[in-house]
């Protein structure tokens, strides 16, 4: 191919690219922006199914309180008409027998009298209400709703913790959601005990617990410590407060951030990189449709909160997710038609970059690196030991050089050749990186000549190092059969603070220790131990 066509095609081969980036970036840019409408829209069709599901759900509750209430203050009420005057109590009896088999939603509905023992005491069964007889009533003087209760003011009432109920200290299964709503009883002015209604929950829980099959949100109901009272994604977390092994187990615990969030809002929604989540809190001033200004209700805890919660596990959370990443990998899987040409070319790109990175490592490993030992090379070991130095004085301590040269290269070459002389190399190098960390470093300065710089270290310490490596040595000669002794000569300088010494010097004096060392040693050094 001559020089005008070889100059054609590439041409041609400059413009596809060009144009398919072009393109790829006005159809990535007009597609990011549509989705991020698309995600607005349905950011707040989500949080609006959410907050209507929360003010369904929590208006039910409320309403549900407020039928105690009402239901505790006409029982009060039938008692402060004259029903007490009746020694047989027949009338009372009578109607809240009817009342219980019509309301069907109270556990328990007692008289308790100013001693605290239970006076009248009616029990809901799937059966129908009963009466308990006279010598099943029990004293419940030492109870903590009758201790609450019976200090209250006339009209005063008292709202329980909404917890299981616990039968002989044992938690009854199945499980029965209790709320104890209790008043005073006065007559005349005169205090004559409690009346206490045991309300059982599942009316209220199930109704809160339902619903959600249309949508991907989870509901719970937590109490004022954050605990679950219902969890849809996993009851094994309900209640978890009566419970030894779960007392950690918390909706504070696993959302710090987003529980704090909600007791200081008491309503709305919040998004996190943990979900969104759309809540209400049931008991605050105002929610019973009561203005609580004669101090009417006395709550032995107050919040209660109905959230609804949408995972980032789920599928509608890519609507949420703020990360650039995933909205590009969405709008691509959501594209693979458009994308597919585009992907080609892509891929044509990416080969050619790789080849290209592939020669560019190549060429910078060279420019860095010995080839067979792995260790920086002259240059590279000097500038980041220039680097290190500049250092020094910022981090207060020193750092050790030290020079080394190996024994017997020079007769491991010429008597066994130049293959056992590399050997003798990389056994050297080998133990000596066994030996230093990983932010010390080897630069080799010549054939048989080595630089490790112990950063941080000072020169005793560096001794030490360096006998340890020695120690290595004298093992492998002892343990191994090479038909040579691997030995090297040392020198350790340290590059000590506020001083004037150069590079240079530090190298120079500590390959002057070297060769000091290596004197010595040469009078009684053996490399070669056999040829083979």
């Amino acid at each position: 191919m001559d020089n005008k066509s070889s100059y054609r095609v590439k041409k041609i081969v400059y413009y596809i690219f060009s144009v398919f980036l072009v393109l790829t970036l006005i159809y990535t840019t007009f597609a990011v922006f549509i989705q991020v409408r698309i995600n607005g829209i349905k950011q707040e069709e989500i949080i609006k199914n959410q907050e209507e599901i929360v003010a369904t759900k929590s208006d039910f509750a409320i309403y549900k309180l407020n039928r105690l209430i009402g239901d505790v203050q006409y029982i009060t009420d039938m008692f402060k008409i004259g029903y007490l005057n009746h020694s047989d109590y027949s009338e009372v009896i009578s109607e809240l027998l009817s009342f219980s088999n019509r309301i069907k939603i109270y556990d328990q509905i007692r008289y308790i009298g100013i001693d605290g023992y239970e006076k009248i005491r009616i029990d809901y069964a799937e059966d129908g209400s009963f009466l308990i007889n006279g010598d099943q009533l029990q004293d419940k003087s030492d109870y903590y709703y009758f201790i609450n209760t019976i200090k209250l003011n006339d009209k005063q009432i008292y709202f329980s913790r909404f917890d299981l109920n616990v039968e002989n200290k044992v938690i009854e299964e199945p499980k029965k959601p209790v709320i104890r709503i209790a008043t005073p009883l006065y007559i005349n002015g005169e205090s004559l005990g409690i009346i206490i209604l045991n309300y059982y929950g599942n009316d209220m829980l199930e109704y809160i617990n339902s619903g959600l099959t249309t949508i991907q949100s989870s509901v719970y109901m937590l109490n004022s410590d954050g605990y679950w009272i219902i969890n849809s994604d996993d009851s094994n977390l309900e209640w978890g407060f009566l419970y030894t092994d779960k007392t950690n187990d918390t909706f504070a615990s696993y959302y710090p951030n987003e529980w704090n969030m909600i007791k200081q809002e008491n309503e709305g929604t919040i998004v996190t990189e943990n979900g969104v989540f759309s809540f209400a809190n049931i008991y605050i001033n105002g929610k019973f449709g009561l203005t609580d200004t004669a101090n009417l209700f006395n709550f032995e805890e107050k919040d209660y909160y109905v959230v609804v919660y949408l995972s980032p596990a789920s599928t509608d959370w890519i609507y949420f997710n703020t990360n650039p990443f995933v909205l590009l990998t969405y709008i691509i899987s959501n594209n693979i038609f458009n994308y597919g040409i585009l992907l080609l070319v892509a891929i044509a790109i990416g080969v050619l970059f790789v080849v290209y990175k592939t020669e560019s490592d190549k060429i910078r490993y060279f420019s860095t690196y010995d080839v067979m030992t792995g260790t920086y090379n002259r240059r590279a070991g000097l500038d980041k030991l220039n680097s290190i130095y500049k250092r020094i004085g910022n981090e207060n301590k020193g750092t050790s050089v030290c020079f080394i040269d190996i024994n017997g290269l020079k007769e491991v070459n010429d008597v066994l050749g130049h293959i056992m002389g590399d050997e003798l190399i990389m056994n050297v190098v080998s133990v000596i990186k066994r030996n230093i960390r990983e932010n010390d470093f080897i630069s080799r300065f010549g054939g048989d000549e080595f630089l490790i710089v112990l950063v941080n270290v000072k020169s005793d310490d560096a001794e030490m190092i360096w006998k340890r490596i020695s120690l290595e040595f004298e093992k492998i000669n002892n343990e191994q059969d090479n038909p040579y002794n691997i030995s090297a000569s040392h020198g350790i300088h340290e590059m000590a603070l506020n001083t004037d010494e150069s590079i240079d010097t530090i190298i120079n004096i500590a390959d002057a220790k070297m060769y000091e060392e290596k004197r010595v040693l040469k009078e009684n050094l053996t490399t070669i131990k056999k040829i083979k």
